[in-house]
């Protein structure tokens, strides 16, 4: 496999918190204590990383003012509830992400609850784009069905690679129901891994640093990235089936927003614990390698969050409202 040490045991690394414990866990991090504190730092934490953490709070923070104005742009803008209240959840993605990023780089012990809400939600927002291009065939599921018969641009196809050798009908009658099938699937098993994750970790059995199948983060990654691939897959085939029918411009540039925060996300986290399996990245005498995935990961996605704040300006703009 990927490992350089032994596949039948995890490297050593930290316990999360125990799931009772942390809330009290980190306000006692919180209240301390400057002497206490001041221990704390000197024992995990070096000036590097605290330099790092603020720059991270830093883009995390231009993150959230970026999409909360968005937001409360659109708020003021409130013409079309039904369209607004789906780009209201989608830009909602963004500052979650920041801010999940930004707790996890201070507390990893704790970061694999606190990303447990960023991986429901990613579904729940791509769920929300659907809707959002639904809406645009027409408010009702009669309608959006009618579109879809009356389209020019729905005509036989070839699916997108890699499944470019088959074909497939947007007329169908049963093709919307299959696309929202094909979405709603990443909601529900985001929640199933999420919750598989953290049972496994408790026990021992997860080993983020890993990508060997004897332990579970490699098959949380590979049920997540089929998901996800199987989610934008859909996605892809129906908004090349409707594209002829949506506003011009703006779909496609809020699916690469979309896209851009899902899978860079997927990228640097998979490339990372890749790393750290062949031994590029190790850890020391204060970090274990899963710490060091989450710090690193962490800022890469503090920064990410900001230039996708700024994209999300352009892809779902208030204006046309």
């Amino acid at each position: 496999m990927w490992i350089t040490a032994d596949d039948s045991q995890c490297p050593i690394h930290h316990a999360p918190i125990p799931p009772e414990r942390i809330l009290s866990t980190l306000l006692i991090q919180f209240l301390l204590s400057d002497e206490h504190r001041q221990a704390d730092f000197d024992e995990k934490d070096d000036r590097k990383w605290l330099v790092g953490w603020l720059t991270a709070g830093f883009f995390a923070l231009l993150a959230v003012i970026v999409s909360a104005t968005l937001i409360a742009l659109h708020l003021k803008n409130w013409s079309r509830p039904p369209l607004q209240k789906h780009i209201a959840r989608i830009l909602f993605m963004v500052p979650s992400y920041a801010v999940c990023a930004f707790v996890s780089y201070r507390f990893p012990d704790a970061a694999i609850y606190i990303n447990l809400y960023r991986d429901v939600y990613e579904g729940f927002a791509v769920y929300s784009f659907f809707n959002l291009c639904l809406l645009y065939l027409g408010h009702t599921w009669d309608e959006q069905r009618e579109s879809m018969m009356a389209s020019s641009g729905s005509t036989i196809r070839r699916f997108p690679p890699p499944m470019c050798c088959f074909r497939y009908d947007p007329k169908h009658p049963r093709f919307l129901m299959y696309c929202k099938l094909g979405i709603c699937q990443l909601v529900i098993l985001r929640l199933f891994t999420s919750t598989f994750t953290i049972v496994l970790e408790m026990m021992g059995l997860f080993c983020p640093e890993s990508m060997s199948w004897r332990f579970g983060h490699f098959w949380a990654v590979l049920f997540n990235f089929t998901g996800m691939g199987l989610s934008m897959f859909t996605l892809l085939s129906f908004y090349l089936a409707v594209h002829h029918d949506l506003p011009p411009g703006r779909p496609i540039y809020q699916f690469l927003a979309i896209k851009f925060v899902l899978f860079i996300s997927y990228l640097q986290t998979f490339t990372l614990t890749l790393l750290v399996s062949v031994g590029v990245i190790k850890g020391n005498e204060n970090w274990t390698p899963a710490e060091v995935i989450n710090a690193i990961a962490s800022f890469l996605t503090c920064f990410e969050m900001f230039g996708a704040a700024v994209l999300n300006v352009f892809a779902f703009s208030w204006r046309e409202f």
